[in-house]
């Protein structure tokens, strides 16, 4: 959690997620539910930005790969 790129919006959902997901003698769906929620803020907060992909370029009619 120390990169230097790792947002502070990223590391603040870590933190949370790792609060809440101590061992507990027994489980329930309030726990499950305190849990879930700073995992799912984590995918979302954490993921890589997909980069848009360029379009390729559609052979030049002078081309000899477009003569057949």
């Amino acid at each position: 959690m120390d990169h230097p790129r790792l947002p502070t919006a990223c590391k603040d959902a870590v933190w949370e997620l790792m609060q809440e997901a101590k061992p507990a003698t027994s489980n329930s769906f309030q726990r499950r539910d305190s849990i879930d929620s700073p995992a799912r803020r984590l995918t979302v907060i954490c993921a890589d930005p997909e980069k848009p992909t360029k379009p390729s370029k559609p052979p030049s009619a002078g081309s000899p790969s477009s003569q057949t």
